[in-house]
């Protein structure tokens, strides 16, 4: 279907067989198409696998941004990082990730070849993490770095680890 600007000859717009509404399709009419909003969000991005934070070990990679080109901003809406990272977090409440859309991901193509099938994983005490993590995550390929962090101990070990140590009797001797 042509968009106005496409249509150069004034009669054919006589032609066409579509409604006005379909012009606009912001229109509250019951005759306007029920079209949704575009979602898309056009920024240049850069998606670098090997980069990891220290603190999400197990999520690896990382976005990159190009908010800005030349010193201007390339969004409208969006010129700075914190109204970035904010319509990201917002996003990501919308949408949250499942382990049928990691498994809709391309991946690394080792991988997936093989019989790779996506799992939850258990949360590893004192961290703030996700149960489903990339394909490439070094949690998901259970790999034996990582594997005590989320192997549980036997209670007779852990009743060990954590005894308290014993006060030291403390002592003061004053001079006169």
């Amino acid at each position: 279907m042509p968009t106005l600007e496409e249509i150069e000859d004034i009669e054919d717009i006589d032609n066409l067989d579509m409604d006005l509404a379909e012009f606009d399709p912001d229109l509250v009419t019951p005759v306007a198409p029920a079209k949704p909003k575009p979602q898309v969000v056009r920024i240049p991005a850069v998606f670098e696998p090997e980069k990891s934070h220290p603190q999400d070990w197990g999520n690896p990679g990382r976005v990159r941004l190009g908010l800005k080109y030349e010193h201007e901003p390339t969004h409208p809406v969006l010129k700075s990082k914190k109204q970035a990272l904010a319509a990201i977090a917002e996003y990501m409440k919308n949408h949250p990730t499942t382990l049928k859309n990691v498994k809709d991901l391309p991946g690394p193509p080792e991988l997936m070849e093989g019989s790779w099938e996506a799992s939850e994983i258990p949360k590893v005490k004192g961290f703030r993490m996700n149960t489903v993590v990339p394909m490439h995550s070094t949690l998901t390929m259970k790999n034996p770095e990582t594997a005590g962090a989320y192997i549980k101990t036997p209670a007779e070990q852990q009743e060990k680890a954590f005894e308290p140590k014993k006060i030291k009797q403390k002592i003061q001797r004053i001079r006169a």
